[in-house]
């Protein structure tokens, strides 16, 4: 069930469970130091998209998925900066 109408969550429970550690990803990573919470809102916005495009069965558009490209870019390029200092 969700939220206070009573619906019932028609989404299979594999994505149930993965929407559910989403907010837990972002605030280990805010916790992780200052560089985690740096990237810790793009995180966000990359998990929120990926949920929407997941789940959903229509396409998302071609800027969302640029910028999703770019999240995707600037997470690894500050996880790589911090597993090499």
């Amino acid at each position: 069930m969700t939220g206070s109408v009573g619906c019932r969550d028609e989404r299979p429970r594999d994505a149930q469970l993965h929407l559910a550690n989403h907010p837990a990803a972002v605030a280990e990573l805010k916790k992780a130091g200052p560089a985690g919470a740096t990237l810790a809102p793009t995180l966000q916005r990359l998990l929120k998209l990926k949920t929407r495009s997941q789940y959903q069965t229509m396409t998302i558009a071609r800027q969302d998925a640029t910028a999703a490209v770019d999240w995707a870019r600037k997470l690894y390029e500050g996880a790589r900066t911090i597993v090499q200092s």
